[in-house]
């Protein structure tokens, strides 16, 4: 538990020394992966087939559909967390 503890007070000193990265640069980042993923959905829905078997709905509703609405509520909320 001391590791878990000595690395949250780590993180805490982190964001208080303005080492973190501001609301719109993150906001920004996550377009980006968006985007990425997206742009790549026939190459990850090929090998999540391939690789595990999914069928074409639920490579949608539980792996990429499901990431790109994460990122969605998570630059909606991304002002409040920070």
């Amino acid at each position: 538990m001391q590791d878990f503890t000595k690395t949250i007070e780590n993180q805490r000193i982190h964001v208080r020394s303005g080492g973190t990265v501001d609301v719109r640069t993150r906001r920004q980042t996550l377009r980006a992966l968006k985007l990425a993923l997206l742009e790549n959905y026939d190459t990850l829905a090929e090998a999540l087939r391939k690789d595990l078997g999914k069928p074409e709905m639920e490579i949608i509703t539980s792996e990429v559909g499901f990431v790109a609405h994460e990122i969605n509520r998570i630059s909606r909320r991304l002002r409040r967390w920070n």
